[in-house]
């Protein structure tokens, strides 16, 4: 431990001088050692004004319940003993660097009453496999889960609004990613090197798809863009060498319109295929079903005034099958 080493270089230093007894020094030394071990690990205590925490040592096992936020990491000493953090109601955010580096850190359960994941907040938790986010939450800060490269998938809330840059960098083992329409800002890098994407969804929130945002994202295949898009930064899909289709939900006139920057050859090259409503419609064959519902209306209008005239099957209704009846008559 770092703490013994420090005293045992004072110690031998005090020694050669010769200012004062062995046994006073040892005396001394582990007094200051156990204060020091005491202070390091803390198992219990405040990480927040309101909010408090407990270590199980046995089974891995953190515990944080109170109110308001959680401003400290106290247990960041023997983080790489965390296995399972509860996180109990009440609490309103994951600080800054709070789960910094758990590398044994697998579960972590999240209560309604979160609002934000501060920056760093499971920056290298290497272990994580998945994770839900809550619908109270309305920001994920920069580098929230930077390097959690066990990650598989993660379902982003309609609550949030802002990803933050380098959030999702180095997620390498991610596959699935849902973004959805609540979001409009996705920051720089934010989906950076995860090398496992193999497709995403821009929602039609978004306005402006960041530089760097899917860089080194070599499994990429196909990628959603909607025309609520204007511009596209630098580096944004560089590298995305897999990408082969691109599905613009506008026209081709709208997508020539987009800004494209540079070193996003990976995207223009690509197959562009263009998603528009109007196209999208069948055409009606022959103009068949207008030329039936005219017809329909002059042979309707030709009967009595109170419809009687339409009742085929005699049961006393008018209803769809006397109109289907109708309608065969027209047709011959």
């Amino acid at each position: 431990m770092h703490f013994k080493k420090v005293l045992a270089y004072i110690s031998a230093m005090v020694l050669c001088c010769g200012v004062i007894s062995t046994p006073q020094i040892a005396d001394t030394l582990t007094s200051i050692v156990a204060s020091a071990e005491d202070e390091e690990y803390q198992y219990s205590g405040s990480c927040g004004e309101n909010a408090k925490y407990s270590f199980d040592e046995a089974t891995g096992t953190l515990t944080i319940n109170g109110t308001g936020d959680m401003e400290d990491n106290p247990w960041y000493n023997y983080s790489e003993n965390i296995k399972t953090v509860i996180i109990q109601d009440g609490v309103t955010s994951i600080g800054s660097e709070a789960f910094k580096q758990c590398k044994l850190l697998e579960s972590i359960t999240i209560p309604n009453s979160v609002t934000e994941i501060d920056f760093r907040a499971f920056y290298e938790c290497i272990s994580l496999t998945e994770i839900i986010i809550p619908d109270s939450v309305t920001k994920i800060d920069f580098r929230a889960f930077y390097g959690c490269k066990s990650l598989t998938s993660i379902t982003i809330p309609d609550s949030v609004t802002y990803i933050g840059h380098f959030t999702f960098t180095g997620c390498t083992s991610l596959k699935n990613i849902t973004i959805p329409n609540s979001v409009t800002s996705i920051d720089t890098s934010a989906f950076s090197v995860c090398t496992s994407l193999t497709s995403v969804t821009i929602p039609n929130s978004v306005t402006s798809i960041s530089e760097f945002t899917f860089h080194f994202c070599t499994s990429l295949e196909s990628v959603t863009i909607p025309n609520s898009v204007t511009s596209i930064g630098m580096y944004a899909f560089e590298q995305c060498t897999s990408l082969t289709d691109v599905y613009f939900k506008g026209t081709e006139k709208e997508w020539n319109e987009i800004e494209i920057d540079e070193y996003n050859e990976c995207l223009t090259n690509a197959t562009i295929h263009f998603i528009d409503d109007e196209e999208e419609k069948p055409p009606i064959e022959e103009n068949k079903a207008i030329t039936d519902i005219l017809n329909l209306k002059k042979y309707i209008l030709g009967i009595t005034a109170d419809g009687s005239g339409l009742d085929f099957n005699a049961d006393e209704n008018v209803n769809l099958l006397d109109l289907i009846t109708a309608l065969n008559k027209i047709n011959g």
